[in-house]
Formats: C-alpha cells, sequence, structure tokens
C-alpha cells in the first residue's frame, strides 16, 4: 500500500468554499457495511436523486467525490456541463488507484433529511470499481464554513442529527475536546491527550493534533516517521495483511482524561515508508465508543461516552507473513518477514535479502 496526496491537495484548491442553505434537526439512519466498514448515509442530490454516500471526515472540508458511473448515468446529464480539469490522480483515501479524476466548479446541493447543503463543486472518479463496492455512488464531508451547525453523529442508534448551534445543549457527559489547524489541509484535526498502557505494562504519554477520520475502521494509527513507533517497536503484535504491504496491530488500555478509560483499544502502526503527512489518526472503531459531536462553531470535538460499544470487524482479516519485491535486475527480493511466533516462513529460515529463486521446485 502507497498514500498519494494528490487527491487531498485538489480537494483543498477547489471545494473551500462550500456554504450552507438551510437546515431542521432531524435523523438520518445511516448504515455500516461490516465488507468496507464505512457510514454510509442516505442523501438526496437536489431534491430529487437518492443515493447513498459515505461520510469521510479524513477529506478536506467542504469536499465531495462522485462515482463516475453514477455521475455519467444519472447525474451529469442533468447540469449539461464539462469538467474543468481532468488529471491522472494517484490514490484516492487509503487505496492505490490510477485512474482520471475529474473536477467540476459546478455548486451541488445535496438534502441529508431535510438539512440543505450546498458544495460549490466536486469530483468525480471511477470509485465504484478503486474500492469494489457497488452499494454507495461516492463520499462527502463537513461543509467548510458549516459553523450555525452541530453536527452529531449517534453511533448507540445509528443516525446522524444536524443541529443549529444556536439551540443546542450537549448533554452533561461529554468530553470537549479542540478541533485544531493540522499539518496537512483543511481536514478536522482535534487535539487529543492520551495515556497508554501496554500488555508488558509499559505506558506512553501522547498529545498530538490526530485527524479525524471517518472513513478509516481503526481505533489509532501511527504512520512513520511519528516518534512513538519506537515505543512499540519491539512488543508482541498482530501483523496484518494491507495491500500489498502490512500494518502491525497492538491492544492497549488508555486514558482520554483522568476519568476516562478504554480497554481493547487497538494501535495499528505503518512504518512503511508511506507518502502520507498525517502520522496520527483515529477512526470508527475509536469514534464508536461515543455519540460525536462536531461542533464547528466552537471549534471542539464533544464525545459522549456509550455503553454498547461494538468493535466493527473485517470478515476479510488475514494475517501478514512476508513480502518481496523486484529488483531492477528483476530478481524477487524478501524485503520484510513477519517476526512472530508461528510464521512458518521465518521458521523456515527465510530472511529480509533472500533471493526468491523457486517454489515448491517451480521456478
Amino acid at each position: 500500500m502507497r498514500l498519494f496526496l494528490v487527491i487531498e491537495l485538489f480537494i483543498l484548491t477547489v471545494c473551500i468554499g462550500c456554504h450552507t442553505d438551510t437546515a431542521f434537526s432531524d435523523k438520518t439512519f445511516f448504515k455500516i457495511n461490516p465488507e468496507d466498514r464505512k457510514v454510509s448515509i442516505p442523501v438526496s442530490f437536489n431534491d430529487s436523486l437518492s443515493v447513498d454516500l459515505i461520510f469521510d471526515t479524513g477529506m478536506s472540508l467542504g469536499s465531495l467525490l462522485l462515482d463516475s458511473t453514477f455521475c455519467a448515468e444519472q447525474f451529469l446529464h442533468t447540469l449539461n456541463v464539462r469538467p474543468d480539469v481532468t488529471i491522472k490522480a494517484p490514490s484516492i483515501a487509503w487505496v492505490y488507484d490510477s485512474s482520471l479524476l475529474a473536477v467540476y466548479h459546478v455548486p451541488v446541493q445535496i438534502n441529508i433529511g431535510k438539512n440543505k447543503k450546498t458544495y460549490n463543486s466536486f469530483l468525480v472518479k471511477n470509485w465504484k470499481k478503486i474500492l469494489c463496492n457497488d452499494k454507495t455512488n461516492g463520499l462527502f464531508t463537513i461543509p467548510a464554513n458549516d459553523t450555525a451547525y452541530i453536527w452529531e453523529l449517534n453511533f448507540e442508534q445509528n443516525y446522524l442529527e444536524i443541529h443549529q448551534t444556536t439551540n443546542f445543549i450537549f448533554p452533561k457527559d461529554c468530553h470537549f475536546l479542540p478541533l485544531v489547524v493540522g499539518p496537512r489541509d483543511s481536514s478536522l484535526y482535534v487535539q487529543m491527550p492520551l495515556k497508554i498502557k501496554s500488555a508488558d505494562g509499559d505506558t506512553l504519554t501522547m498529545n498530538h493534533a490526530f485527524l479525524i477520520d471517518t472513513g478509516m475502521p481503526w481505533d489509532i494509527a501511527i504512520v512513520s516517521p511519528a516518534k512513538e513507533l519506537s515505543f512499540f517497536k519491539n512488543k508482541n503484535a498482530i501483523w496484518t495483511a494491507n495491500g500489498g504491504s502490512y500494518n502491525r496491530r497492538y491492544t492497549v488500555t488508555a486514558k482520554l482524561s483522568k476519568d476516562f478509560a478504554m480497554d481493547s483499544l487497538r494501535i495499528y502502526t505503518l512504518d512503511d515508508p508511506y507518502l502520507l503527512r498525517t502520522q496520527y489518526l483515529i477512526g470508527l472503531n475509536f469514534l464508536k465508543r461515543f455519540n460525536v459531536f462536531f461542533d464547528m462553531h466552537n471549534r471542539q470535538l464533544g464525545l459522549q461516552p456509550i455503553k454498547n460499544f461494538k468493535r466493527i470487524v473485517n470478515p476479510n482479516h488475514r494475517r501478514f507473513h512476508l513480502s518481496f519485491r523486484e529488483d531492477s535486475s528483476g530478481k524477487r527480493i524478501v524485503n520484510k518477514v513477519a517476526d512472530y511466533k508461528g510464521n512458518r516462513y521465518k521458521e523456515a529460515g527465510i530472511q529480509e535479502g533472500d533471493q526468491i529463486l523457486s517454489v515448491n521446485d517451480s521456478s
């Protein structure tokens, strides 16, 4: 897996100027498909065309990306416009891809229940093919200038509700953390102090700007070159495959504050030389411990603890054993062997740097 920033940078430049039309508080119920582990929300375009879109706060604020097939068959012909820019972008989110990306500087209205939101531009890409998912037609996030509203993701009953800031009262047991300017773009970042205790009793204190990524299913991801990677390096881990690469998973206990502790928190470390500038992320399996309130007016994240937390598990989960690459001469060279007891490749004596000549006597 390789992570690239082209789409994020493009989103930043073309989708920043979004605004809000009108809003009325009501609930829009969402689903989380266990196969892709993303929040799928029903919306409609221009009061008529109903579709399901992924709610993905990992994108820049104000972003709207639509599937190319959906646009060609149902949507674009109603606008009768051509793209302003077409580029070959190398990736989207956590998935490598090299298909074309089209940018349209055309206002589009989305209805979320009775709430009407206008996006001043949108992106079009072969979304369904990239994600191997024909159930959704793209993704969206909170409009960039939506400061008059509070977006609630309620994970007790699985609904999104958009409240007017002026008359909203937060639950009494909410924990509040500041939303801050992140190192990458206009995505949502939260300044979060976290004290972690590993299985062997070692402790680690973190206080960073974490990217809030509802499009990522994991609890927490720490990406190279984050300094905390050295804390986990020699600890027992579960190695899992992730595309053509791998990650390590550690189960820890953690304290978000003096009066709120979390057990069975899973931290994933990605120490390959990734091209993602964001080093710290929180995803759905972290957020699902709470009802979550995005307060854009006061620049704060409200977290109300809930009792019925249930982890989203990947049914296609598989272990990582080893990986190899081809060098300039076409030789297949082992570049990583997972270091855990029971890895049959490691126990057979395969080492990083070995050349693979044959498998079961086959060249």
